[in-house]
């Protein structure tokens, strides 16, 4: 009678333990305490709580940015992860001190991204802002220096191996 139970739960574990089912899991809890936050008073427990699974959700999603193999389309997967775990990193602040109407924005743009995890859609998952759909001002130059800072990785032993090359002829 358990048999069948055996043999489905390594598929159902399977199914669990996949970064986008986490992704989206973790976006769907946060989407539920903003529910619980709603009405409260700024810097109250369940802001609190919100904030942290914020907090949460970012470290998740920005997990999964290590499992997602090289290629274009994962190129563009891999950076709408970054976008949109910043994203939800800046929500942090107007979750714990913001209005009811921020609230409310951040549960549209978190829900937002969870159907857009949901189905697949990573090209546009990165446009969470509450008012534009960009990263926030105060984040574009972290972003810019950090890909600054992965093309110098790559430029600069390049310039080395030239160089070494064309001194030794």
């Amino acid at each position: 009678m358990h048999c069948w139970r055996l043999a489905i739960s390594p598929v159902i574990i399977a199914i669990l333990s996949h970064p986008e089912y986490r992704t989206f899991s973790a976006m769907i809890q946060c989407f539920k305490k903003v529910d619980g936050a709603m009405g409260t008073r700024p810097a109250s427990g369940e802001r609190q709580a919100l904030a942290r699974q914020l907090s949460s959700c970012a470290g998740r999603i920005r997990g999964y940015r290590s499992r997602v193999r090289w290629g274009l389309e994962n190129r563009i997967r891999r950076q709408q992860v970054i976008r949109v775990s910043l994203a939800l990193k800046s929500f942090t602040y107007p979750a714990m001190l913001g209005t009811d109407q921020e609230l409310a924005l951040i549960k549209e743009a978190i829900a937002r991204a969870a159907i857009r995890v949901g189905t697949g859609n990573w090209v546009q998952v990165g446009d969470l802002d509450l008012a534009s759909g960009h990263l926030p001002r105060r984040l574009r130059p972290r972003v810019t220096v950090a890909s600054v800072i992965s093309f110098l990785v790559i430029l600069v032993p390049l310039i080395t191996v030239l160089v070494s090359a064309l001194t030794k002829k």
